[in-house]
């Protein structure tokens, strides 16, 4: 008996990964897990031997399961202070992206700074980070909206006066949405850093499962580089 057990196979690692909706990085299509970023953390499991289960949630319900509810990760997260608490962070994430505010052409909005903003309605996405006291330089009405999608379709449809989302999720979702070619970026900011980020819960192997697949990512990106 001792011997037949000590000859079945060890179960492989798994880790939960949330994700919200952030394409072309990450998304749902046909009930799978899509997107560049997706499709980057899971052939960097498959090298580290490491299985990558992904669950779509609104992105409060996504860090709030990572730090209270047991999921190991999430993706596409930008560093604070308030998440280095109780997330590993690697020490470089797998996209950049920049904070954008957007707005209709027909609005005749023009904003040169955050606080031009005054007397606008100031679509943005619950519980995004947009960068240091980006949201507390905004002098308009902020009104949060669940997701990107939502946000560019409320711009779209001239809802908001301005929205303040991200630049790659911005760009795919206005080429999908009516309306969407009528609604350009009025002021970028400096792009951040999104990383793929571990539960402090999972003690040293989170530290770990941050780096090595920072790493993995970052050797598959400079060979597809190699091959192109």
């Amino acid at each position: 008996m001792i011997l037949m057990l000590c000859a079945l196979p060890a179960k492989a690692e798994e880790v939960v990964l949330a994700y919200d909706e952030y394409p072309p990085l990450n998304y749902t299509e046909n009930g799978k897990a899509c997107g560049e970023v997706i499709d980057l953390i899971r052939e960097a499991g498959q090298r580290l031997g490491v299985g990558t289960i992904f669950i779509k949630r609104p992105f409060v319900r996504a860090i709030q399961e990572v730090e209270f509810r047991g999921i190991d990760g999430i993706l596409g997260v930008v560093k604070t202070k308030e998440r280095q608490k109780y997330l590993y962070y690697p020490s470089t994430g797998h996209t950049q992206d920049g904070p954008t505010l957007f707005a209709h052409t027909q609005s005749g909005v023009k904003v040169d700074s955050l606080e031009d903003t005054h007397g606008l309605t100031v679509g943005v996405i619950r519980g995004y980070q947009y960068g240091d006291r980006v949201l507390e330089s905004l002098t308009g009405e902020i009104r949060p909206v669940k997701d990107g999608g939502t946000l560019y379709k409320m711009i779209a449809e001239r809802r908001f006066d301005v929205g303040l989302g991200y630049s790659l999720s911005g760009e795919y979702y206005l080429k999908k949405i009516p309306g969407g070619d009528q609604v350009k970026p009025v002021l970028m900011l400096p792009a951040l850093s999104l990383y793929l980020a571990f539960s402090k819960k999972l003690g040293s192997r989170g530290l770990e499962l941050a780096e090595s697949f920072s790493e993995e990512i970052d050797r598959i990106k400079k060979e597809r580089t190699l091959m192109q």
